[in-house]
């Protein structure tokens, strides 16, 4: 025979169902706050290539000051804009630079470029497989969660220089996450083809391409298309 609930059962229903409220709401507070707390989104607006392959290759690795900018970002009041520039050369460079001028030795390069790393990863959802390549991502991952690291990743120069490498390559390709390119492509210039060759490489196809503006010279006719 079914017995009905007793009132202390009913109330503890209702006590769960409340909780399971306040659990709900606090997660999409947080979630939200969270998101307020993050970083923008960095998009890179081009226009006006018209067929200059060149100057837009260069224009991609140049990223027009996005680089100096977001360390900048990342790293504490207190740097001079000197040492932010040396660092930028070291990231562009991909390897450590020694200037005593300075007074930053391979360690301290490390750690700032970890920062960078990390203030970058804030505000994308990044699968570090994706951005590290392999040989260092275990050692990566560690610095980046505050995590001990063996002693010769900052006293063997071997080493210490081929993880500032991999640090470097993995800023590069974590600096943009969108790209906004609007025409002209292909009315004039010699050389559209390298453009469009850009936009579909593996670096790029990683990106946010979310509009693509090309118009044909022929008749100016305008196409739309989104290629990822």
């Amino acid at each position: 025979m079914k017995t009905s609930p007793t009132a202390a059962e009913g109330n503890v229903a209702q006590a769960g169902n409340e909780h399971q409220k306040i659990d709900d709401l606090t997660s999409r507070l947080l979630h939200l706050e969270t998101e307020l707390n993050s970083n923008i989104r960095t998009t890179l607006w081009i226009s006006d290539l018209h067929g200059e392959g060149d100057r837009f290759k260069s224009i991609m690795r140049g990223r027009f000051g996005v680089l100096y900018q977001t360390c900048k970002e990342a790293l504490p009041n207190t740097f001079s804009p000197g040492k932010i520039q040396y660092l930028v050369r070291i990231i562009r460079k991909r390897a450590f630079i020694n200037d005593s001028s300075m007074k930053m030795d391979i360690q301290d390069v490390i750690l700032c470029l970890v920062q960078i790393l990390k203030y970058k990863l804030t505000n994308v959802r990044y699968r570090l497989e994706d951005i590290l390549l392999p040989e260092f991502q275990d050692t990566i991952n560690r610095l980046l969660s505050g995590l001990p690291v063996p002693d010769p990743v900052f006293e063997e120069e071997i080493i210490s220089n081929r993880l500032i490498t991999h640090l470097a390559h993995a800023i590069r390709n974590v600096l943009i996450d969108r790209i906004q390119v609007l025409g002209d492509i292909f009315d004039r210039g010699p050389q559209p083809d390298k453009i469009i060759r850009i936009l579909a490489s593996n670096h790029i196809a990683g990106l946010s391409i979310t509009y693509l503006v090309i118009t044909i010279f022929s008749g100016w006719v305008p196409l739309q298309a989104t290629p990822h």
